[in-house]
């Protein structure tokens, strides 16, 4: 027989032994479990299903119902099936023009339009820091405003000539690599700080063809940087990984798309840094994760001015006219 106080002693570590397989069973079952797209937290509780038969959860903190589809390149999405097949197309056998997708899936040349560039926005860049020795490039590509002659807030200087886009390209020998819009016309140090500084590691080493912007940001950044001119290399230096993610972008700007409204040519330089590094299953498999593909998509308008009125001296005219009400409801912190 146990006496009183061994019974309490017992008694207490089962309760505390219990507590602790309680919460080791919630962190499981929350590991399982999306994060709000809406507020981004990891509380989530099991909410029955909706008519599809699709488990819905809500948020502890915003109180908010959703799906695992919720906020993600499938969101709003009514020909899911059609859909899934067309991003298994588009990832796996790359690039093909608008119009022959169209009559392949059976839709129409702006839904096809529509789906390409919901599932680039839910394609995500690496977050691994680029490290060791890194590769950097300043690339070029023109300004473009494709499709703005269609529109009626087209400026009557629409063949007028802008400053070229700025682009930065780094790949380090890791398999991480970045694709950077940094600006529109002179670039600047400030502009590769901004851009590509916090996806530098410390004590990384460069090497890059002579340009004063990228000396002055490694000069800041401490990084010890190697540079040579193009027409004088005596020892035959070359950046080769650099140098190719720029040719996949370009042949996937000009050669393939026949062109990129610069509002969209980040989603196509990740696109391009994807197509290079990540295999097809997995890239998949990626893009369903991403809850801030709907927020990221319907806000595309809103970011590029942003972008415009900060870092180019271009006026931003306004083509897209369509709105979506839950444009601001959902967490765009990737």
């Amino acid at each position: 027989m146990l006496s009183p106080t061994q019974r309490k002693k017992n008694i207490a570590s089962l309760k505390a032994e219990h507590s602790r397989l309680l919460k080791l069973e919630k962190a499981k079952t929350f590991s399982n479990r999306p994060p709000c797209p809406f507020c981004g937290n990891k509380h989530i509780y099991a909410y029955g299903s909706n008519p599809g038969n699709n488990k819905r959860f809500k948020c502890a903190q915003c109180k908010k119902t959703f799906t695992k589809r919720s906020g993600t390149c499938f969101h709003y999405i009514h020909l899911r099936s059609k859909f899934q097949n067309y991003m298994n197309v588009m990832l796996s056998e790359g690039h093909k023009p608008l119009k022959k997708l169209s009559k392949d899936f059976n839709i129409c040349v702006l839904t096809a339009f529509d789906w390409r560039h919901k599932i680039l926005s839910a394609i995500n860049t690496s977050e691994k820091q680029l490290q060791g020795f890194i590769e950097l490039k300043n690339s070029i590509v023109a300004f473009s405003r494709k499709g703005i002659h269609l529109s009626k807030n087209a400026s009557k200087n629409f063949s007028k000539r802008f400053a070229p886009v700025q682009i930065i390209v780094a790949a380090d020998y890791n398999n991480t690599s970045a694709i950077e819009i940094a600006r529109i016309g002179k670039l600047k140090s400030i502009d590769i700080e901004v851009s590509l500084g916090i996806k530098i590691a410390e004590k990384a080493v460069a090497i890059s063809p002579s340009n004063t912007s990228i000396k002055e940001f490694c000069d800041k950044k401490n990084i010890n940087l190697t540079q040579f001119q193009k027409n004088k290399n005596p020892n035959n230096l070359k950046i080769k990984k650099a140098d190719a993610l720029d040719i996949a972008l370009k042949q996937l700007v000009y050669a393939k798309s026949r062109g990129v409204s610069t509002k969209y040519l980040h989603l196509y330089a990740h696109w391009a840094i994807q197509n290079t590094t990540v295999q097809t299953e997995s890239l998949i498999a990626d893009i369903l994760k991403q809850t801030t593909a709907w927020s990221k998509y319907t806000n595309r308008e809103n970011d590029y001015c942003q972008f415009l009125e900060i870092r180019s001296e271009i006026k931003h005219i306004k083509t897209a006219h369509r709105e979506w009400k839950t444009a601001g409801n959902f967490n765009i912190q990737n």
